[in-house]
C-alpha cells in the first residue's frame, strides 16, 4: 500500500475509528490519463471536477473525462472555485494566463491584467473576480474591466496567499497578516492578525473562519478571534495548503508536506508524522462529497475513502490466518474463529491465537465446522481427521479426538448440536451420535445416497434435515430412519428453517421445500450465486445468505448484496462462518480473505439516493434542454438517454420510466436494458414522462419529470392514406378468404387436435387461445402477434426442448431501425407487453435464458405448430406407416395454409417452406394405395384447399373421386381449378375433365 493511503487512516478521529473505510485508487495506469492531481470540488448532479497538473477533468461516478487542457509546466497552488450560481472558475493558459469560467456546458475565458506574470490567488462572488497579484496590490474585475488597488499601508509589499468573500466582506490573507474590507468599496479595512496566514477556510454552517498560520491555528467569528498556538510545521517550498471539515468536530489541515487533525471541541491537534514522502508523495487537497466519500488529491492520482458498514479483520490484525472457515460464540460473549491451521479466540476485539499443535495425522488441521455446547466445550470437524473436542479453551492442547470408521476417501462433513448436548455427525456414508466419550453409529446411507450429506439442521425434536450432493435427506432421530430424499436440483450446501419454510441452497441458487416440491425462493436465483449458508436472525427478522458472490440480506421485501466493493474482505463466504453475536447484536461473517463484522446500525450508509439526469433529449429531430415547462412535438417522436449518477462506490444503476397521457397504450412502465428510450408516433395530446434511477440496494432517485405536448398536423391527409390502405387490405383479405375459406371458430372448436382446453392456431386464420368461442387474439396488437409468432417459430421445433432466439435476432427480424438504441427500446417494450398479455390470459411466459428469449406455454395450452413439427418428423422418419398419426397430421393442416392471414416482411419464405413441406407429405399420403380410401380422399380435399393450383395433385384427386363414384364433386373441383387458373394466367386450362379422368 502506497504511503498516501496512510493519510486515510489518520484523517479520522476516534469518533470515526468505529467505522471502516473502503479505499479505492484512481491512478494513471488504470482510469486516469494523468496522475498529478491538485484540487477537487463537487457540483450538483452530483459530478466531481478535478484539476490535474495540466487538465480540467470531470468524474460522473462512471468515468473520468478530460474537458479542458491547462497547458501548465509548473505545479503552483491552483484551485477551483464554485460561485453562488454554480459556475466553476479556475486558471488556465493559452499564450498567457486566463481565467476560465465553466457553467456545466461551455467554457468562457477572461484574460489576466497585463502586469500579472505569476499564477495568483483569486476568489469569485456574484460574477466578480478578486485577484491577488504582485506584492502589495490586488485586482478587481467587473463588466469586462480590470481595476487595480493597492493593499492597505500595513500590508504594503505583502504577498497575497488567499482570498475569500465572507458576508460581503473581502478577506485577504498575506505573509504579513490578514485583514478584510467591504468588497464593494475597499475604502477602509480591519486587521485580524499580523501573523502570516497561508490559507483560510470559511464554514458557512457555523459562520467561522479558520486560518492556517506559521506556528498557530486561528479561528475568527464576529470580530473575535481565537489563536491556538501549536508547533505546526510549514515547509514553504511545497505551496499546497488547505483546510477542510471532515466531521462535526474535526478539521483536516494540509500544511505543505505535513498533515494535522484539529479537534474543535478540545482544541487539540494530532500531528501526522512520516505520513508521506516529502519529495513525491505529498497530498495536495482533500474534501468530502455529498455521499460522504473523502477524496484526496496527490501527485500519485486520486484516492477515495468510502464509509462501510463492515469492520474487517485479517491476519495482520491478529487472526491466525485470513481464511475464517467457521464461527461460534461462548456464553460470556467471547467468540471462537476456525481456520485451516487453527483457532482464534476473540475477547473484546482482541485476538488470541489458539494453535492445535497435534492432529491424528500430524497435518495442519483444516477445520470446516465448529460448535460450542452448553458446557462451553468446543467441538470442531476436520474433514479427513475426525471430530475434536476442547473441554477448556485455556488448555487447547488437551484435545479429545473422535474418529468413527467410515470408508476411505469419505469425509466428516458437519456436526449438529442436539438438545441433550449430544453431537449429530454427518459423513459421506453414515450418521453418528457422539455423547460425551462414546460414539454410536446411526443410519447408514444406501449407495445411491453416498457422499450425500453436507449441512444439517434440526427442524423438530425428532427430524433432522441434511443437505447434500444429490438433494435432501429427512432423518428421524427416534426411529433412526431416513424419511425421504429428493434430487430435483443439483448439489446442495445448506438448509435453514425460515418462518416455517424449509430453505435449501446449492450451486444453482436458493430454493424452498414445500409439499414435497422444490421451487426457487423469491427472486434470488436471478443472482446466479452458489449458496453456501442460509441463516435466519429472528431477533432482527432478517435472512442472511452467504455465497460465492458476497453476502445477501433479505429484509423490507428486497435483497441487498454486499461484496468487496462494499467492504467485505472477499466475495467467497465460507459455509460454516456465520454468527449473530448475541452480546453486540452484530453479524459476524467469515470469508476466505478475513473476518467481516456487519453493524446494522450503520446500514443507513448504503441508503444514499442516486441522481438521475436526462442527456441527449431529442424532440422533432432537435436537441432540447428538458425542463419542467411543456415541450412540444409536432411529429410525436421522442428520443432520450438516461444517465444515473452515484458517487457511492460505483454501484450498478438501473432505470425505470413511465409515460402517462391520452392513450392508455402509452400509460405503461418502460424498462430498458441500457440507458436509452425512444417513443414514436404519439397521438395528439398531453403526456407526462417520469424516470427514476435505482442502485443495487434499491435506492431510488428523485423523479425526473417532463411534460410533453404532441400536436401533429395534416390529419386529413393521414386519414385519407389510412382509408386507402384499409380498403386495400380489406380487398386482399376478401380475395384470400374466397380462395381459402378455412373454417369458422365454431368448426375449429369442434375439430380440435388435442384434449387440452384451448389452443393457439397457426394453420389457417391465426388465432390465440380459442376459449368458449372467444378468440383472445383480439387483445393482441399486430406487433405483439408478430413477436409471439417469431417466438413460436424459434421456441418449438418438433421436440419439447426450447431453442429460443437472441435479442439481436429479434431486432434484426422485426425492427429494421437505423439506430441500435431504438431497436433495443422497441424490443424491450414489445416483450414487456407480450409478457403482460400472456400472464393476463394464463397462456404462459417469455423467459430470457442462456442469452435467448424462449416462449414457454402453460401445460393446458395446445399449439398446432408444435404438433405439426412433431408429426412431420415422425411421418418422414417412419415413411408414412402410422395412419393414426397421419389423421392427426391432417387434423392440424386442414385448417388451411400456415399463417395465411399474417403478412410480415420476414415471414413469406417461412410460410412457403411450411406449405411446401405439408404438400410433399400430403402428396405421398394420397398415393398410398394400401391406405383407407376415405383417408386418401380427405388428403386430396386438404391438398386442393391449401394448394389450389397444384395441377398434378388436382388430377390425382379427381381420379380418386371418380373411382369412388363422386362425379359431381370431381366436376366441382375441376371447375374451381379452371377458374383460379384463368384468373392467374389469363387463359383457359388446356385439358378438359374427361382427359384428366382418362389419364
Amino acid at each position: 500500500m502506497s504511503k498516501i493511503f496512510v493519510i486515510i487512516l489518520l484523517l479520522f478521529t476516534s469518533e470515526l475509528f468505529s467505522q471502516e473505510y473502503i479505499i479505492r485508487e484512481y491512478r494513471k495506469e488504470n482510469e486516469l490519463a494523468n496522475q498529478f492531481f491538485l484540487y477537487g470540488v463537487e457540483m450538483p448532479g452530483p459530478i466531481l471536477y478535478f484539476l490535474s497538473k495540466d487538465k480540467f477533468i470531470s468524474y460522473d461516478g462512471d468515468k473520468f473525462t478530460s474537458l479542458y487542457n491547462l497547458e501548465m509546466s509548473k505545479y503552483p497552488r491552483k484551485k477551483i472555485l464554485r460561485d453562488e450560481f454554480d459556475n466553476l472558475w479556475f486558471i488556465g493558459k493559452d499564450t498567457n494566463f486566463v481565467f476560465v469560467k465553466f457553467d456545466g456546458h461551455s467554457f468562457e475565458k477572461i484574460n489576466f491584467p497585463e502586469k500579472i506574470n505569476s499564477l495568483p490567488i483569486f476568489t469569485v462572488s456574484n460574477g466578480k473576480i478578486f485577484l491577488g497579484g504582485n506584492a502589495g496590490e490586488f485586482y478587481y474585475y467587473q463588466k469586462e474591466q480590470w481595476h487595480k488597488y493597492d493593499l492597505p499601508k500595513d500590508f504594503r509589499n505583502a504577498i497575497v496567499t488567499d482570498m475569500q468573500i465572507i458576508d460581503e466582506n473581502l478577506f485577504i490573507s498575506t505573509k504579513k497578516g490578514m485583514f478584510y474590507f467591504k468588497a464593494d468599496s475597499f475604502s477602509s479595512y480591519k486587521k485580524i492578525t499580523p501573523e502570516p496566514v497561508h490559507t483560510i477556510y470559511y464554514d458557512k454552517n457555523n459562520g467561522k473562519t479558520y486560518m492556517l498560520m506559521n506556528k498557530a491555528f486561528g479561528i475568527y467569528q464576529s470580530g473575535k478571534q481565537d489563536i491556538i498556538t501549536n508547533n505546526i510545521s510549514i515547509i514553504n517550498r511545497y505551496d499546497s495548503f488547505y483546510i477542510n471539515r471532515i466531521s462535526n468536530d474535526n478539521l483536516v489541515i494540509g500544511a505543505g508536506v505535513s498533515h494535522y487533525l484539529f479537534n474543535e471541541t478540545n482544541k487539540s491537534f494530532e500531528v501526522l508524522e512520516n505520513v508521506i514522502d516529502i519529495k513525491t508523495h505529498r497530498s495536495t487537497y482533500s474534501f468530502k462529497d455529498s455521499f460522504n466519500n473523502i477524496w484526496i488529491t496527490s501527485p500519485l492520482g486520486l484516492t477515495k475513502a468510502t464509509k462501510s458498514v463492515f469492520k474487517t479483520y485479517k491476519k495482520s490484525d491478529g487472526l491466525w490466518e485470513n481464511d475464517v472457515t467457521a464461527i461460534a460464540q461462548f456464553d460470556n460473549g467471547d467468540v471462537i474463529l476456525a481456520h485451516k491451521k487453527g483457532l482464534t479466540l476473540v475477547k473484546d476485539r482482541k485476538f488470541i491465537k489458539v494453535p492445535i499443535l497435534k492432529t491424528i495425522s500430524g497435518k495442519p488441521p483444516h477445520i470446516i465446522d465448529l460448535i460450542i455446547d452448553s458446557k462451553q466445550r468446543v467441538w470442531f470437524v476436520i474433514q479427513y481427521e475426525g471430530i475434536g473436542r476442547i473441554d477448556d479453551i485455556n488448555a487447547p492442547e488437551q484435545i479429545k479426538w473422535f474418529r468413527p470408521e467410515i470408508p476411505e476417501n469419505h469425509k466428516y462433513n458437519s456436526i449438529q448440536l442436539l438438545k441433550n448436548d449430544d453431537i449429530f455427525l454427518t459423513t459421506g456414508s453414515v450418521f453418528f451420535n457422539i455423547s460425551d466419550d462414546s460414539v454410536k453409529q446411526l443410519c447408514e446411507l444406501n449407495p445411491n445416497l453416498r457422499q450425500y450429506s453436507r449441512r444439517a439442521i434440526t427442524i423438530s425434536d425428532s427430524i433432522i434435515v441434511i443437505a447434500g450432493k444429490k438433494g435432501l435427506i429427512f432423518y428421524n432421530i427416534n426411529k433412526n430412519k431416513i424419511k425421504g430424499s429428493f434430487s430435483d436440483i443439483r448439489e446442495l450446501f445448506s438448509v435453514c428453517l425460515y418462518k416455517n419454510k424449509l430453505l435449501i441452497g446449492g450451486k444453482e441458487g436458493l430454493y424452498e421445500f414445500n409439499d414435497e416440491q422444490i421451487k426457487p425462493f423469491l427472486n434470488f436465483n436471478k443472482f446466479k450465486s452458489h449458496v453456501y449458508f442460509i441463516k435466519y436472525v429472528k431477533q432482527k427478522d432478517k435472512l442472511w445468505v452467504g455465497t460465492n458472490k458476497g453476502l445477501y440480506k433479505w429484509g423490507n421485501s428486497k435483497w441487498e448484496n454486499y461484496q468487496v466493493s462494499e467492504g467485505l474482505p472477499d466475495n467467497e463466504i465460507n459455509r460454516s462462518a456465520f454468527l449473530f453475536n448475541t452480546k453486540t447484536e452484530e453479524i459476524w461473517v467469515g470469508t476466505i480473505g478475513g473476518l467481516a463484522i456487519f453493524q446494522d446500525s450503520l446500514a443507513h450508509l448504503y441508503k444514499t439516493k442516486p441522481v438521475l439526469k436526462i442527456k441527449n433529449f431529442i424532440v422533432n429531430d432537435e436537441s432540447v434542454n428538458p425542463i419542467s415547462n411543456i415541450i412540444e412535438s409536432n411529429d410525436g417522436n421522442i428520443d432520450l438517454d438516461l444517465k444515473g449518477i452515484s458517487l457511492y462506490n460505483n454501484p450498478e444503476i438501473n432505470y425505470e420510466a413511465t409515460l402517462s397521457g391520452l392513450d392508455i397504450e402509452y400509460a405503461e412502465e418502460y424498462l430498458t436494458d441500457d440507458n436509452g428510450i425512444v417513443f414514436e408516433n404519439f397521438p395528439n395530446g398531453f403526456y407526462e414522462f417520469q424516470a427514476f434511477a435505482f442502485d443495487k440496494f434499491g435506492n431510488k432517485s428523485e423523479a425526473v419529470k417532463i411534460n410533453l405536448k404532441v400536436n401533429k398536423q395534416n390529419w386529413s391527409a393521414i386519414l385519407y392514406v389510412f382509408l386507402l390502405l384499409f380498403g386495400l387490405v380489406l380487398t386482399i383479405i376478401i380475395w384470400r378468404k374466397k380462395a381459402n375459406p378455412g373454417i369458422s371458430p365454431t368448426q375449429e372448436k369442434e375439430i380440435g387436435f388435442s384434449n387440452k382446453s384451448y389452443n393457439i392456431i397457426t394453420f389457417g386464420n391465426f388465432s390465440i387461445a380459442l376459449k368458449e368461442n372467444q378468440d383472445l387474439g383480439t387483445q393482441f396488437s399486430p406487433q405483439s402477434k408478430e413477436l409471439l409468432i417469431l417466438l413460436i417459430l424459434n421456441s418449438f421445433n418438433g421436440n419439447s426442448t426450447a431453442k429460443g432466439i437472441t435479442s439481436e435476432k429479434i431486432g434484426e427480424t422485426i425492427w429494421r431501425e437505423p439506430s441500435t438504441q431504438s431497436t433495443k427500446n422497441k424490443r424491450n417494450l414489445a416483450i414487456k407487453k407480450l409478457r403482460e398479455l400472456l400472464s393476463k390470459n394464463e397462456l404462459g411466459i417469455v423467459e430470457f435464458y442462456d442469452n435467448k428469449w424462449i416462449l414457454k406455454l402453460n401445460e393446458n395450452i395446445a399449439i398446432d405448430y408444435f404438433d405439426w413439427q412433431l408429426l412431420r418428423k415422425k411421418l418422414r422418419a417412419e415413411n408414412l406407416t402410422n395412419q393414426g398419426e397421419i389423421k392427426n397430421f391432417l387434423s392440424v393442416i386442414r385448417r388451411g395454409t400456415f399463417l395465411s392471414n399474417q403478412s410480415f416482411h420476414w415471414i413469406e419464405d417461412i410460410k412457403t417452406w411450411h406449405n411446401n413441406e405439408s404438400v410433399q407429405i400430403l402428396s405421398r399420403i394420397i398415393r398410398k394405395e394400401n391406405f383407407d380410401l376415405d383417408l386418401r380422399l380427405e388428403t386430396g380435399e386438404i391438398l386442393n384447399a391449401i394448394d389450389p393450383l397444384n395441377e398434378s395433385e388436382m388430377k390425382y384427386y379427381i381420379n380418386l373421386l371418380h373411382k369412388s363414384e363422386k362425379h359431381s364433386k370431381a366436376a366441382y373441383v375441376y371447375e374451381q381449378f379452371c377458374n383460379e387458373y384463368q384468373k392467374i394466367f389469363n387463359k383457359n386450362y388446356k385439358l378438359d375433365l374427361n382427359e384428366i379422368v382418362s389419364t
